[in-house]
Order: C-alpha cells, then structure tokens, then sequence
C-alpha cells in the first residue's frame, strides 16, 4: 500500500493545486489502463486535497510505483523555480485482512504500516520515501536504500524527472527521445544526471526481495 501527503502543501498557490489536481485524475486514469500490471486492488483515491492513497497486490512493483509518482511531481515543477510539488510516500508491504470494495472500509497489516510510517516522516526531517514490512531486516537494508533515493528525489529537475517517469516504463532512450522530441544523447545525459542507474537497480532489488513473501487478501 502507497501512502502519500504533499510536503507543505499550506504553501501551495491555487494554480500549483490545480496543477496537482490534474494530475491526479491523470495518473489515476493511467493505473486503471495498467491495472492487469499492478493488480490494483482500489483506484488511487484523494482525501483532505493533499493526500492520497494506492493499494496494488503486484508487491514488487510498489517501489516502481512510488518512484513514478516522485519523478512525475518533479515533472510538473518550474524548471527555474524552487521545488513546490514534493511528496512524502511511505510504502506498507503486509496482509490486508479485511478486503471491501471501498478503500475506506478495507483494513489489514498494510494500511497499518503505511499510516503509521507516514505519520512517522511528518513528524521528522523532510523524507519523501520510506519502507515498512513485517521483516525486519528487509526493513533495515531499505531504509538505506531510501536515504539514497531521498537524495536522488530532492535533486530532480523537471527535465529529469520527465525522462526518468518514462524510463521507469522500460521505454528505451530512443524512444523518449522520439516522444520528448530531444537527441538520444541528451536523454543519455539526463538520465545519467538524475543516477538513474542506481535507482533502477534499487527498484529491482525491491522487486527480488518481495518475490519471496507472500501476503494474504481477503
């Protein structure tokens, strides 16, 4: 389960909340197309104007996910401004005990960890992803990863965010190129800049360690 919040949102002007609310609808309409993918459980689903919520059973594609919707806020920003759509997205991996069709009704290990989580990183330094399961050491080797992924996140220009939003898709770089109507190498270039090397590798070593817990849904 993805939980997320946008960092000061208090700070947000009407048209940078027009902004995110557009996207919203938009990334929303785009899991639904991807749901065989995902296996979405419930649609991602906006409370109090700046906080949502996504619950997929393709475990290993949460980190996936939430670095998707990272790179696609960083997309949305000014090139030349400072950073004003930034989230917060604290990912529970667990059972979901009590599955309805309402995500508000629904219950379980995951929404537990991921509520809990998130509350934790408001009430610290400014974190934008974080990790929860029910095993421990899991836990511990991915808060490392996520400190470097913190880092990686804070730093994306809107051109880079683009481009990695894309690259997250197994597009090849000709064909962002093609579709952001740039030269392979400039995508080589951005991509590099934005270390999505490491990012991809952090995402598929996600992908590895979930393969081997199973979860419940009922």
């Amino acid at each position: 389960m993805i939980t997320a919040d946008l960092i000061m949102s208090e700070r947000l002007t009407a048209e940078h909340r027009d902004k995110f609310i557009h996207w919203i609808h938009e990334f929303s309409e785009d899991l639904e197309k991807r749901k065989d993918s995902y296996w979405t459980l419930f649609p991602l689903t906006l409370f109090r104007g700046d906080s949502f919520q996504v619950v997929i059973s393709t475990t290993g594609l949460a980190m996936e996910l939430a670095l998707r919707i990272h790179s696609e806020l960083a997309s949305l920003n000014h090139q030349k401004t400072s950073r004003y759509l930034q989230a917060r997205i604290a990912i529970g991996v667990g059972q979901i005990t009590y599955n309805r069709e309402r995500l508000e009704e629904a219950d379980g290990e995951a929404f537990h960890l991921s509520g809990k989580l998130l509350d934790e990183m408001k009430d610290s330094r400014i974190e934008r992803i974080r990790l929860a399961t029910p095993d421990p050491e899991i836990n511990a080797e991915f808060a490392i990863h996520c400190m470097s992924l913190d880092n990686l996140i804070g730093q994306w220009s809107a051109a880079q965010g683009k481009v990695v939003s894309l690259a997250l898709e197994n597009t090849t770089q000709q064909k962002i190129g093609d579709t952001l109507q740039e030269s392979q190498p400039a995508i080589h270039q951005k991509l590099r800049a934005s270390s999505f090397d490491l990012v991809e590798k952090i995402s598929e070593r996600f992908m590895k360690k979930m393969h081997d817990l199973e979860f419940d849904v009922r």
